[in-house]
């Protein structure tokens, strides 16, 4: 080879190397994407969490209650909605601390005692639908009422706009004006 050609080859790898040099520069020098967002994380409420963990006790107390039904009286609406596990040693300790007069043979003409213990934990669960209905009602507003709480505390009543009083009044027949600091006690089904 000539000088000639020697010295083609070697300016067509330095221009190869100087290329490759200035696109890492300018890869260097651009300005990097948009920075992912950090992602917001809501914090709840003492308030909402009472109201979650109320709903939460009192739909897990309704399961319960509805699978000792259907293991006392399968032909009852209530029986169809749940079924009785009859491997669960927990539930099947409840419904014996609920209804201690299983075992008892029935008097002639009167319903079975698993009837009469039916018949009163339907009673009961009846009203812890109800419950729940309210609760859900709660959880949904619990957040709201507490931020009403916080803008009208130190306001006299005098001073307190129509706007004001209607959605205060509103909160006070759910029972969160002013809103709950403690949690209520979780239900249990208790002997009947």
């Amino acid at each position: 080879m000539t000088n000639i050609t020697i010295l083609n080859v070697l300016k067509a790898v330095a221009a190869v190397l100087i290329g490759l040099l200035s696109a890492l520069g300018l890869v260097a020098q651009t300005k990097p994407g948009p920075k992912p967002t950090a992602r917001i994380i809501r914090v709840e409420s003492a308030e909402h969490a009472f109201a979650t963990i109320n709903l939460e006790a009192l739909t897990r107390t309704l399961r319960e209650s509805g699978m000792m039904i259907a293991c006392l009286d399968p032909s009852s609406d209530l029986a169809k909605l749940y079924t009785c596990p009859e491997n669960d040693t927990s539930i099947q300790a409840k419904l014996h601390a609920s209804c201690p007069d299983l075992n008892k043979t029935p008097e002639r003409g009167l319903p079975t005692p698993a009837k009469l213990c039916a018949m009163a934990l339907v009673e009961t669960t009846v009203s812890f639908f109800d419950e729940e209905e309210t609760l859900k009602k709660k959880l949904a507003v619990v957040d709201r009422c507490k931020a009403l709480y916080s803008k009208t505390i130190d306001m006299k009543t005098s001073d307190l706009t129509t706007r004001q009083i209607e959605p205060i009044a509103g909160c006070r027949t759910l029972d969160l004006y002013p809103p709950p600091t403690q949690l209520r006690i979780p239900w249990q089904i208790l002997p009947l």
